[in-house]
């Protein structure tokens, strides 16, 4: 993605190079302010009460076991998994794949809250179901990339689960 963002040809060594710096200004991050939105982690605990959550992110295992400690939601999810479990990570579907597979779902039976558009085509890639939130991206772009639906607050994205 870095290098179609950049509208050139980048090198691996210096998309390596950007990428570590990219996990070190998100670790950074989660350790000066919230890990997540206002009202997120009662929004969370609702759903758990009623689905089984897996969180699933292109983050590495530390940042994301950071962020889970920062935000106290690690209880609320059946299992993570991160960009460490997989070869290849989103925009392609092997990390939403083996969540599938870990818990042991058929993609018509799961459904992904995404903020993201790498993320809506990764869950897309997979065949499963999308509900999007702006703030990464904007609604036309998350749209754009797939997903069935885009919400502008978690409200709104739980009632949309509850319809599905």
């Amino acid at each position: 993605r870095l290098r179609a963002d950049a509208g050139r040809k980048v090198g691996s060594g210096r998309v390596d190079e950007l990428s570590a710096e990219k996990s070190r200004l998100a670790f950074r991050s989660l350790t000066k302010r919230p890990p997540i939105r206002r009202g997120a982690l009662a929004f969370l605990k609702r759903l758990a009460r009623r689905h089984r959550l897996a969180l699933v992110s292109s983050g590495s295992r530390k940042t994301v076991g950071l962020f889970l400690r920062k935000s106290r939601s690690r209880k609320v999810f059946s299992i993570v998994i991160t960009s460490d479990h997989v070869r290849r990570a989103k925009p392609f579907p092997d990390i939403y794949l083996k969540a599938l597979r870990t818990l042991r779902l058929k993609a018509h039976d799961a459904v992904v809250i995404e903020d993201a558009v790498s993320g809506v085509r990764a869950a897309r890639r997979a065949k499963i179901r999308v509900i999007a939130v702006t703030g990464t991206d904007s609604a036309a772009r998350l749209r754009a990339a797939g997903a069935l639906a885009v919400c502008r607050s978690l409200r709104e994205v739980e009632k949309r689960v509850d319809r599905l």
